[in-house]
């Protein structure tokens, strides 16, 4: 499915599904890496896009259903926008916790006191 996803084209990666996710959103909430990491470093695609109802970004989705890998790679970008929040006044780290994933809402709190010791 996704390797049917990539075209020449770089606008592709910027492209919203029928309810309003980019390709890079799936990538996210399905756990698929090389895939993410494809249409970033590829396609430039945008990490902080909050798409359809729920205004989730994919950094969201991928700590919904808990992809360690693609949680560290976007944090790793440096590009991630820790403080957005959802439709439901939800961001990341709060995601992580309401899904009971401890161990993964640790990595991302350790990257916000990294970012708020930056100068």
């Amino acid at each position: 499915m996704f390797e049917s996803c990539i075209k020449d084209d770089w606008t592709l990666a910027q492209c919203a599904k029928s309810d309003l996710q980019t390709p890079l959103h799936v990538a996210a909430e399905f756990g698929q890496l090389w895939f993410a990491r494809e249409l970033i470093e590829k396609y430039q695609s945008e990490i902080n896009c909050q798409c359809n109802y729920a205004k989730y970004s994919p950094l969201m989705y991928a700590c919904q259903n808990g992809h360690k890998e693609v949680i560290e790679y976007l944090l790793e970008t440096g590009k991630c926008n820790l403080d957005l929040k959802s439709f439901s006044d939800r961001d990341a780290l709060k995601i992580l916790v309401d899904a009971g994933f401890a161990e993964l809402a640790d990595l991302l709190l350790k990257k916000l006191i990294w970012n708020s010791l930056k100068i």
